[in-house]
């Protein structure tokens, strides 16, 4: 039997947060995946059902403001959301899940399991999978002005969705979006009845939480963390361009940092890839995820 997928809802910290979740009812080692900015749980379309093969039981939610979680005023800052992780597996009580994030799904997981030590929603491990590994103040001369400028999407709100296809498959010289993923992609937007789209979160929330990600400290996390850690990093393919390099040194560097500091460390580097690594290698992310979780089981 294949894995399936359902989605369903829970209210919590005055929103209704969406999640996905796999085979929940036939069991599994619970694995909890949390997105990036600007994606929702449907990035872990292609890992999740690799997952349930292997034995796990994946749950997925979409972060506050993104997918079909509710928005909501105020600053997403990263306290605001690592409670709505904390409620989160209250509510599905689950007991030592794997935690898996996802650049700044990484961040949230990595703070979480800095300040859970104990008891049953305690993390048996973490993955962090291109986010929570550096800082973005790592940069030689990074201001956030600089860090805005490079990282900030382009703005599609009110583009045509035959437009944003075009814009989204637009060729890559490391790795091409294909048709299969695209829906993926899609559901990171709302579509309007006139075939106009707004990205969730919108651009000047996208920017608000891209500056937390900026004041994200991880090195003050590195050493309050007791459980096993899986660090993989992402280095695009050679030759790499200036703002390509810029990231691949800051990956280094914050590499460095944790080997010295986090006591139970794997790390393993994806060469040429992107860093959308849970869309372009699914396959290689789940064999990582999967031997690591087992190795911490045995």
């Amino acid at each position: 039997m294949g894995a399936v997928k359902s989605s369903s809802y829970l209210f919590l910290n005055g929103l209704r947060l969406h999640y996905q979740n796999w085979n929940l009812k036939e069991g599994g080692s619970p694995v909890v995946l949390v997105h990036g900015l600007a994606y929702t749980a449907r990035m872990w379309d292609f890992v999740a059902p690799l997952l349930v093969d292997l034995g796990w039981m994946p749950l997925a939610p979409d972060q506050r403001g993104h997918g079909l979680s509710d928005e909501t005023e105020g600053e997403y800052t990263f306290d605001l959301v690592v409670r709505d992780l904390v409620v989160f597996l209250e509510m599905t009580n689950l007991e030592k899940p794997l935690l898996v994030g996802h650049f700044r799904g990484g961040m949230v997981v990595l703070e979480y399991a800095a300040r859970v030590s104990t008891g049953p929603r305690s993390p048996a491990g973490i993955v962090l999978v291109d986010g929570g590994i550096g800082q973005l103040s790592d940069i030689p001369g990074a201001t956030w002005e600089r860090v805005r400028d490079f990282l900030a999407p382009s703005n599609t709100t009110g583009m045509t969705l035959e437009n944003l296809h075009r814009h989204l498959l637009k060729p890559n010289p490391t790795w091409t979006l294909t048709d299969e993923v695209l829906p993926t992609m899609l559901a990171n937007y709302h579509i309007d009845e006139n075939e106009r789209v707004t990205p969730r979160p919108n651009y000047d929330r996208h920017l608000q939480i891209l500056q937390k990600i900026w004041e994200f400290n991880s090195y003050v996390h590195y050493p309050k963390i007791r459980y096993p850690v899986l660090m993989i990093a992402t280095c695009p393919r050679e030759p790499l361009d200036g703002l390509a390099r810029l990231r691949f040194e800051y990956r280094q560097r914050g590499v460095e940092q944790a080997q010295e500091i986090i006591r139970d460390l794997t790390v393993h580097w994806m060469m040429d890839t992107i860093h959308d690594v849970p869309l372009q290698r699914p396959r290689e992310l789940t064999l990582l995820i999967d031997q690591f979780g087992k190795s911490i089981n045995d």
